[in-house]
């Protein structure tokens, strides 16, 4: 339930509420994860977030950052889910590209500061030699929503099929590439791997994990010869 605080789940990979000044320890409640932020770099200051949702990390545009360390162990190339809400800061018209995040240059999610209202939206994904595979293009306007309003966004990558979610409904899927690129840079908030594109806005809540399986049919057994079949439910 994307309308709710995310919760430290068997899936969770990752995840930062940005509810407290203890930003690079924001991850905490699995510390052997080792996925904090990383110090040296300026981090969001904290502002109001949804009702609800605590604090948000306010990235000003200019040296706000987020580096989150991936050392624990790589973050799959399938099967996986990026989340969070975000609200953009007012727009000027000035054409520039923002970074939103960059998983070691296997996934990056950038918007372009457009005129007449507009902003652009890019999902892309890479292969193992940092060639850009399959990308979704859309605007907000073209689907239907403001990113200087509050939103909730979800990239998932599963079964060769890239989409792209807002407030819950699909906006945009990709299909037909490969393996993505699996490097064990960190993850990057608010700009990409150069420290270039800065984004201006706020975010709550970032989650990466991975996507449950379904419901499968389990054989309980054979009565009368009749087989019975019971669903059978993964923790999610």
């Amino acid at each position: 339930d994307y309308t709710t605080p995310y919760v430290d789940d068997a899936n969770t990979l990752v995840l930062h509420h940005f509810d407290n000044a203890s930003l690079l320890d924001d991850d905490s409640a699995n510390p052997g994860r080792d996925r904090d932020l990383y110090t040296g770099v300026t981090l969001p200051t904290l502002g109001t977030s949804m009702a609800g949702f605590g604090n948000a990390g306010v990235f000003d545009g200019v040296s706000s950052r987020g580096h989150i360390k991936n050392t624990a162990s790589v973050m799959p190339t399938d099967n996986v889910r990026y989340e969070f809400w975000a609200k953009n800061a007012a727009k000027t018209g000035d054409n520039s590209w923002q970074t939103l995040f960059l998983d070691a240059w296997d996934i990056q999610f950038k918007t372009q500061d457009r005129s007449g209202g507009d902003w652009r939206i890019d999902i892309e994904v890479y292969d193992a030699a940092n060639q850009k595979e399959a990308t979704i293009i859309g605007t907000d306007q073209g689907w239907g929503f403001d990113m200087n309003n509050w939103n909730h966004y979800a990239v998932e990558v599963e079964n060769d099929t890239l989409s792209l979610i807002v407030n819950g409904g699909v906006v945009g899927t990709a299909t037909g590439f490969g393996t993505l690129n699996s490097g064990t840079r960190h993850i990057d908030l608010g700009t990409d791997y150069n420290g270039n594109n800065q984004w201006a806005g706020s975010m709550d809540e970032f989650r990466i994990s991975t996507i449950p399986e379904p419901a499968t049919l389990g054989l309980l057994g054979i009565f009368g010869g009749a087989m019975v079949f019971v669903r059978k439910h993964f923790k999610s």
